[in-house]
């Protein structure tokens, strides 16, 4: 029996042995499938980080565009009403534009005259600028008033007409042709550079 004790003894510690290798593997298995389970899902939320990323700067990207093209926009816009340089043409074009929309036979508007002087600063003042404009109109009443109102409503971003004023007017009324011959001294305004 001595003999067998020993082999029993070496059998149940081998027992033993392979049953803690066995139980210490799988718990180490276990905890490594856990890692890897955590590492697939730390790679899913980086990815999603990463695509939250690209699409924020995409966005963030997008909305400086924007920002820039509103801003670049609204700079033409007021250098349409309150040019650098005098352009003098575009404002002969928004005067001539004016006289044809409104320009009828039973209401006429006609400009006789346009004569532009030096482009003129106030004492002391060198924000802006502006050149007298001196326009002689045969226009109906109607047409006249309709000319002021436009004048007065210069200078908004919205209609873009370049921003004037009226200095002096002179009026003659024609009671044969119901018209007025109307003779205007106008600044238009530009910005000093």
């Amino acid at each position: 029996m001595n003999s067998s004790t020993p082999g029993h003894l070496s059998l149940i510690a081998a027992l033993l042995l392979f049953g803690f290798t066995g139980w210490y593997g799988m718990t180490q298995f276990n905890a490594l499938s856990a890692v890897q389970a955590d590492l697939a899902e730390a790679d899913g939320i980086l990815l999603d980080l990463e695509s939250d990323k690209q699409k924020a700067l995409k966005s963030y990207q997008d909305s400086n565009k924007q920002a820039l093209d509103d801003q670049v926009s609204q700079q033409e816009k007021i250098n349409s009403i309150f040019p650098i340089k005098e352009d003098l043409n575009n404002l002969t074009r928004m005067l001539d534009d004016f006289a044809l929309k409104n320009h009828y036979e039973s209401n006429p508007f006609f400009i006789n005259q346009l004569v532009y002087g030096e482009i003129t600063t106030p004492d002391g003042n060198n924000a802006y600028g502006f050149i007298p404009v001196a326009v002689t109109l045969e226009t109906s009443e109607r047409n006249f008033y309709k000319f002021l109102e436009y004048i007065e409503n210069s200078g908004s971003i919205e209609n873009g007409i370049r921003i004037m004023s009226i200095n002096g007017i002179s009026l003659q009324r024609n009671s044969e042709s119901k018209t007025l011959r109307v003779q205007l001294s106008i600044a238009a305004y530009l910005q000093s550079v």
